[in-house]
């Protein structure tokens, strides 16, 4: 039951923090600002007013965001203050600033030194809330590593981990999932303490340590097959939709006319885009199969490229090396062009679901991405039919890209949507 109970909770929180980022560029659609370079800075003489979403390879905050920030970036250092809620992705992640609002995370190392208000949901390798730090509300911790130093206000706490480290103070309750569990003697937990292992002893309490509330162990069942399949499934789920969300936004900043073109080609010509997407389908097959062949050749050529058969290992290695660029070419844009064929139904669904609540929306609206790929992420996990969905979703696409590239023309006047 407990496990039960603890999975249901994260299938929960990642509703919640889907319905989240609906709402946030819900909200950020209005007034938003767009970063993308190698090293985004913004410096502490500058004051951002606005929602931002930053793209780089290196992001530094050391003055004032006003408003909301969401930031895919490798690494990301937030020094400054954020009066809103942060949502980031990065393989580095420290956190010296304040964030007023929630702080939602995905990445591989987290270092937390200074003040998130609210809740904190994180996602990650290695977690350290460290001394100095202070949450607000509760945290909910998923990784690897997790070491919590700093000072948790929630009244209900949940940290799930392999190896879990406590020598900070939660003034709540406090769930602990983990195979190696440690109470440091600074560690104040100021109500109950439950915790789910293998065994007992899996924790260790060490003297001077303060826990008033009750200490619960639940044992864990033995066999974790099918929750690990599914927490598994839920993580990568998530991991898909909002990288589909990145590559459409991007796709989207560099071939908005191309982009616009695709979404009126699937929306006036679905059965047109759907035939030239199953004959894109044809032509991509063939050509990983002539890239595959190509490939087997190369490795003959150079197995008879000496002796008797010199000749043939010549011209096998010729052949190879003249097609081997224009089928690698072909199978790598084709895989591109189904792949950014969900993007351009995404649009579609989602204008078309944003166009029940608002008279007249954007046609490429960041809320209608995202909208109409959460829309299509569900549908994607059905077992069975959920491939065939998206079988379906990357043929039409693609063949609406194609056409969309073929007959790239004036976008047709607003009153054409009505």
């Amino acid at each position: 039951m407990a496990q039960k109970s603890e999975l249901t909770n994260m299938f929960y929180h990642y509703l919640f923090f889907c319905f989240g980022l609906l709402m946030f560029f819900s909200y950020a659609a209005h007034a938003s600002i767009f970063k993308r370079d190698e090293k985004v800075i913004i410096s502490s003489l500058h004051q951002i007013d606005e929602d931002i979403y930053v793209f780089c390879e290196n992001f530094v905050v050391d003055g004032e965001i006003d408003g909301d920030l969401a930031a895919f970036s490798e690494k990301i250092l937030i020094n400054g203050d954020i009066t809103g809620s942060a949502i980031l992705s990065s393989n580095k992640l420290t956190v010296n600033g304040h964030i007023e609002r929630s702080l939602r995370v995905f990445a591989n190392s987290i270092l937390i030194n200074g003040r998130v208000d609210r809740a904190f949901l994180v996602f990650g390798n290695d977690i350290d809330i460290n001394e100095g730090a202070t949450i607000g509300q509760d945290v909910t911790a998923f990784g690897n590593t997790i070491h919590v130093s700093g000072v948790v206000q929630g009244n209900k706490s949940s940290i799930r981990g392999a190896v879990v480290t406590i020598a900070g103070t939660f003034t709540g309750d406090v769930h602990i999932q983990g195979e190696k569990i440690r109470i440091e003697p600074t560690a104040v937990i100021l109500g109950d303490l439950t915790y789910t292992s293998n065994r007992e002893e899996s924790i260790t309490i060490a003297p001077g340590a303060t826990i008033e509330g009750a200490t619960t162990w639940l044992p864990q069942a033995p066999d974790k097959t099918e929750e690990t399949s599914t927490t598994t499934v839920l993580v990568v789920t998530l991991s898909k939709l909002l990288a589909a969300f990145l590559f459409g936004i991007i796709l989207l900043s560099l071939l908005r006319k191309y982009g616009e073109e695709a979404f009126y080609q699937i929306r006036n010509r679905f059965a047109t885009s759907l035939a030239v997407g199953i004959l894109a389908l044809l032509i991509f097959l063939f050509a990983i199969l002539v890239l595959i062949v190509t490939i087997i050749l190369f490795i003959v050529g150079l197995a008879l490229s000496s002796g008797d058969s010199a000749a043939i290992g010549a011209m096998a290695l010729i052949f190879s090396i003249l097609s081997l660029p224009i089928c690698s070419f072909a199978t790598i844009t084709g895989a591109v062009i189904f792949y950014s064929g969900k993007i351009v139904v995404g649009f579609l669904l989602g204008y078309a679901v944003v166009r029940l609540f608002v008279p007249s929306p954007a046609v490429l609206g960041k809320l209608q991405l995202f909208t109409g790929l959460l829309v299509l992420t569900l549908l994607f996990i059905i077992p069975y039919v959920g491939f065939l969905i998206y079988l379906f979703v990357s043929i039409v696409g693609a063949g609406a890209i194609i056409l969309g590239i073929q007959h790239c023309r004036k976008v047709p006047e607003p009153s054409q949507l009505k």
